[in-house]
């Protein structure tokens, strides 16, 4: 559960109707950030706390994510995904088990922990600059509000690199009350990744166990 909340961002990266408070500037600040994560190889470094309003205690979770276009590699919480476009393998080393499914375009939406952000580019989204939380010289708050009000969300904070436009944290406002607070501890371009990063390879795990849902 806490993993497909957590992939659901960011883990949940759509047409909105056109609303008049956008700001330009933050507009383009913002849609640097996506362009970074959709065209370029990355790794980030990340921990996550959620919040929901019916829970005794806060749940929290680190983890590693390397990213290209719709592909990535996630490592966290003792399970490494990888998923090439069309195919998930979720491989869990303590038991030496791997489970392999074919994702439907929703599905791969939900997978992408990055993926509630770019449902925002190019939208008709309420987009400003938010000038009620702290910030330094070096970076710069955003405030993403839905059109549609059927989102899972009511608003995103997303806290920018002012120069780089690298993200540094990302806050979920659920409409259910439930707050997602996702920091960015490291943020790399790399060189272009090879697509062999994100498939898993069976065969280099003697006796694995599989689990084949296709």
């Amino acid at each position: 559960m806490m993993k497909k909340v957590v992939v659901l961002m960011t883990f949940c990266l759509v047409s909105f109707v056109l609303m008049a408070q956008q700001e330009p500037q933050a507009k383009a600040a913002f849609e640097r950030a996506v362009s970074i994560m959709k065209h370029s190889s990355v790794k980030i470094s990340f921990s996550t706390i959620i919040d929901m309003p019916t829970a005794k205690r806060k749940e929290s979770v680190s983890g590693t994510l390397w990213l290209k276009g719709n592909r990535f590699k996630l490592v966290m919480d003792g399970s490494v995904s990888y998923f090439d476009g069309k195919t998930e393998w979720v491989y869990q080393p303590e038991t030496n088990e791997v489970t392999i499914a074919s994702i439907s375009g929703k599905e791969q939406q939900a997978l992408n922990p990055l993926a509630v952000l770019s449902e925002y580019e190019g939208s008709a989204a309420k987009i400003i600059f938010d000038r009620d939380v702290r910030t330094t010289v070096s970076d710069e708050v955003i405030d993403l509000f839905p059109a549609n009000h059927a989102a899972n969300e009511f608003k995103i904070e997303l806290r920018l690199n002012k120069q780089t436009k690298y993200p540094q944290a990302i806050t979920l406002f659920g409409r259910d009350g439930t707050r997602t607070y996702i920091t960015i501890h490291s943020f790399q371009q790399l060189p272009s990744l090879g697509d062999q990063n994100f498939v898993f390879d069976v065969k280099a795990h003697h006796g694995i166990s599989v689990n084949d849902l296709r």
